[in-house]
């Protein structure tokens, strides 16, 4: 067997200090996202000299990637129920978005995961599939627990 690697993506200055526990863990919970898409071809990208975004990046790739942008790996599994959407206002004056979801792990094991928010403009011509990534969570879950999650969002 080969032994094995660790590939980190853009890790910043404290990438190697982050990434210790997993060569020497002490009960580490290993948890990553990919920064970019991976594209099953070439043939799926635009001619290089086209520069407009259309067919690029997960916000405006339509064709199914190899991997996409955000994909990643648990040792869980997780399931996502009871999606709810509300429009309210802040304070002074501010609209404020509230969005809440629960997450639950079917696994008789302790488990954690990135919870990830984007939003997406159906209908809306030349807008991208998804926007930005709107918000993320990390959440921990107990065996066969479930927890609900809120996100805020500002509304301009």
């Amino acid at each position: 067997m080969p032994p094995p690697f660790l590939e980190a993506w853009y890790p910043g200055e404290e990438g190697g200090r982050r990434r210790s526990p997993t060569f020497f863990p002490a009960n580490t919970i290993l948890l990553g996202r990919l920064p970019v898409t991976f594209y099953q071809s070439v043939v799926q990208l635009p001619p290089f000299g086209n520069y407009s975004m259309s067919g690029r990046t997960y916000r405006y790739f339509t064709e199914p990637p190899l991997y996409p942008f955000g994909f990643g790996l648990s040792f869980s599994s997780f399931n996502y129920s009871d999606a709810e959407s509300k429009p309210g206002t802040g304070r002074r004056g501010g609209h404020r978005h509230s969005l809440r979801s629960r997450g639950r792990t079917p696994v008789p094991y302790q488990a954690t995961k990135l919870w990830q928010l984007y939003l997406a403009h159906p209908g809306v011509e030349g807008a991208p599939m998804r926007a930005p990534l709107a918000g993320f969570q990390r959440i921990h879950l107990d065996a066969a627990a479930s927890q609900n999650r809120r996100f805020h969002l500002a509304r301009p």
